[in-house]
């Protein structure tokens, strides 16, 4: 299960899941602006956005992959 998680193919996966449903959450809840939750939950789906927006990048970057590929290996090593 550890080595799931090093695997690039299930972190982009992963990370699309959760930028579409930050997407869903960040456009529901501007709908309805007056309540406080609703407020509270627009900002943080936004900042999520933006967070995985940016590890998103990071995963199609060749230096992350060759990364997460190296700790993959040593953890099925080391098995």
């Amino acid at each position: 299960m550890k080595a799931d998680l090093l695997d690039i193919k299930f972190q982009r996966k992963a990370t699309k899941i959760a930028l579409g449903t930050s997407v869903a959450v960040l456009a529901l809840t501007s709908l309805n602006m007056k309540s406080n939750l609703s407020k509270k939950l627009h900002i943080i789906a936004g900042a999520s956005l933006v967070g995985l927006s940016i590890w998103h990048h990071m995963l199609y970057n060749d230096k992350a992959e060759k990364l997460l590929k190296n700790l993959s290996n040593k953890k099925v090593k080391a098995n």
